[in-house]
């Protein structure tokens, strides 16, 4: 920008004299090749008096020096009757009546402004649509907050950031195109980075509130969805609606669309669901496949099986790499834990309230007859058949390599083969018994605890026989 100062002579040779604005300007010369929108192609002379300001307007103008009582007021927009104000640029500050306090700095920038005060905008056509109701806001960057009307109190920072909304209150958007397509209103969100809360659905109507996304393309997306919170890369990416989720990692969440509820922690955590609500997963690659609802998984690579436990509902899995084998269904640490240890014994509900169709058990003496007890030691889990594998020895779809084989364990147990157990149960005609399972991988699985009424149910024959030999 050029500033004429007393004695400054230019090219053309051809003086524009002023001595009544204090000496401030007196001879200067304007270079009739000079279009720098600052110092135009013609020498125009207009008389100045004592004013506060000399606007000296772009090459389209028929005067190069204006007079404006408006303090600092530079640009192509002329005379604007307010004070405390600053414009730098062709038609910044245009239409300004009686707002105080702006700061308009590029060609177009706050040129619908009329009454509101107290707003900063940088870059070309900055808060192009601001008019009346706008106050406290902060917009820097090429057509930054261009078709906000209306909304206080809001700072958005990036070439096109907030660009689309016609109505930004309360928000915080730093990066290119960060809520930049976000249609109607958009009130209390923050988006920091590349694209964030971009919405792909311009002017889709009343707009998803209270969000925070940090990190590039988190929450691009969404639409109506609201009180979500997205930091990292892809993180809740394409959500939209209704929200209420939270993703914290790189792609984390990053397929829901309108699931809700949910909490995904960690690298990749959570990354195939798509409308499954009431998950919680915390850890790397922590539900990887689940796409169903109200799931538990702590751990790095917790619940990561593909196939159908990824439609698995309520299930729980604490512990690097659990999986589980079947909905409804708690697990607690992976095959090589050796032991399980507490302060106190498990508690299970029983209270006859919440039981139907009771009756006496007939499992009792035959059927412990018929059980072998065994000591046995495990087998190395990498070694396990392919169909009973765990998912982090087949690590299928992850970028994360699969495990190398574990140490075995030295332990020796005692218990039962579930293989026959399950045998003496087909063969006395026990059809109904909870001590016997199978998953759908094919694993059999005994409970211990269930053992329990059947010992007592024993133990209760033999004191008959007992009784019964002792009345002879």
């Amino acid at each position: 920008m050029a500033v004429l100062l007393k004695g400054t002579t230019f090219s053309s040779g051809q003086s524009v004299d002023h001595t009544d604005m204090n000496n401030i300007i007196d001879t200067a010369t304007l270079n009739p090749d000079e279009s720098s929108g600052f110092i135009g192609s013609q020498a125009a002379e207009t008389s100045i008096a004592s004013d506060d300001l000399v606007l000296i307007q772009d090459v389209s103008g028929t005067n190069l020096l204006r007079k404006a009582t408006v303090a600092n007021l530079i640009g192509g927009s002329g005379v604007v009757q307010t004070s405390d104000n600053t414009a730098v640029g062709s038609e910044a500050l245009d239409s300004l009546t009686s707002g105080v306090n702006n700061t308009a700095v590029g060609r177009q920038a706050l040129t619908a402004l009329t009454t509101s005060s107290n707003n900063v905008a940088m870059g070309h056509q900055s808060a192009y649509a601001t008019t009346t109701a706008a106050n406290d806001n902060v917009f820097i960057g090429y057509q930054s907050a261009y078709s906000n009307g209306n909304g206080d109190n809001s700072v958005v920072i990036g070439s096109g950031a907030g660009k689309e909304s016609a109505l930004l209150d309360k928000c915080v958007a730093i990066g290119k195109g960060a809520m930049q397509e976000t249609g109607v209103l958009m009130s209390q969100n923050v988006a920091i980075g590349f694209e964030t809360l971009k919405n792909a659905e311009s002017g889709s109507g009343v707009e998803g509130n209270n969000n925070v996304a940090v990190g590039t393309s988190a929450l691009a997306t969404n639409t109506t969805g609201s009180a979500s919170t997205a930091v990292g890369y892809g993180a809740l990416t394409t959500q939209t609606t209704p929200g209420v989720n939270t993703g914290l990692g790189y792609l984390a969440g990053t397929a829901v669309t309108t699931a809700t509820d949910n909490t995904f922690v960690g690298y990749q955590s959570g990354v195939s669901n798509q409308t499954g609500d009431d998950n919680t997963f915390v850890g790397d690659n922590a539900g990887y496949y689940v796409t169903a609802a109200q799931n538990t998984a702590l751990g790095s690579g917790a619940n990561t099986a593909s196939g159908a436990p990824a439609a698995y509902t309520n299930t729980t899995c604490l512990g690097y790499a659990v999986n589980p084998t079947a909905a409804n269904q708690v697990r607690l640490g992976n095959a090589s834990v050796s032991s399980l240890h507490c302060q106190v014994a498990l508690t299970v509900d029983s209270d006859e309230r919440v039981k139907k169709n009771v009756k006496s058990s007939s499992l009792g003496l035959s059927f412990l007859n018929a059980l072998r007890a065994v000591s046995f030691k495990k087998l190395n889990p990498f070694q396990w058949p392919e169909k009973l594998k765990e998912a982090r020895f087949l690590r299928d779809g992850s970028d994360k390599p699969s495990d190398s084989k574990p140490k075995d364990d030295p332990n020796v147990y005692t218990g039962f083969i579930a293989q026959e157990v399950k045998k003496v149960l087909d063969d006395q005609g026990i059809t109904e018994w909870d001590g016997w399972s199978e998953g759908e991988n094919g694993m059999q699985s005994l409970t211990m605890t269930a053992f329990v009424p059947a010992l007592i149910k024993a133990v209760q024959e033999l004191s008959a026989k007992v009784e019964k030999l002792e009345a002879k």
